[in-house]
């Protein structure tokens, strides 16, 4: 089991931007040894199930944006939703992702498709990064990105004395 699915006949993996936001899964050789080939011949299948139950079955994350000014105004809502559940990501360092991901703590920057194959596969290979990455992804939200988090903060945008 590597992202989600019980079978070890092939992987699942989710994320933004890839097939209009589908599922894709692809058989993966063995020891990895041909990540690149496994990903280029993913297959498309769409969400069928509820969204938080999709998420619970990976356990990689991906964000790939391009860096373009529309991107840069995106919220890392993906990544922050991988990571609340304890799921790391493997993003694009555009945008909110660069305050959302810490590189190398909480999941990995990529900024080209080679670096987003190398951080797959270092949260593939390495179970324990992975584990530890998710935890620490998860107290990151838990800390900065929840509703107990920034409870006060948005109240105080409904004082008189308030000035944006």
């Amino acid at each position: 089991k590597i992202m989600g699915q019980k079978s070890l006949n092939h992987t699942q993996i989710t994320g933004e931007n890839i097939g209009k936001g589908g599922t894709f899964y692809f058989r993966p050789r063995r020891h990895f040894a041909s990540l690149r080939h496994c990903l280029s011949s993913l297959k498309h299948n769409t969400f069928v199930r509820n969204e938080i139950e999709d998420l619970l079955r990976m356990h990689i994350g991906i964000m790939p944006l391009n860096n373009t000014e529309i991107e840069w105004g995106k919220c890392a809502f993906k990544a922050i939703q991988y990571m609340s559940l304890g799921i790391p990501a493997v993003v694009s360092p555009v945008g909110a992702n660069r305050t959302v991901v810490d590189d190398g703590i909480n999941g990995y920057w990529a900024d080209t498709e080679e670096e987003l194959y190398a951080g797959l596969e270092k949260l593939i290979v390495n179970t324990q990064e992975r584990i530890q990455m998710g935890k620490l992804a998860q107290q990151k939200i838990k800390n900065q990105f929840s509703v107990a988090a920034t409870r006060n903060i948005f109240l105080d945008l409904f004082k008189p004395d308030h000035v944006l």
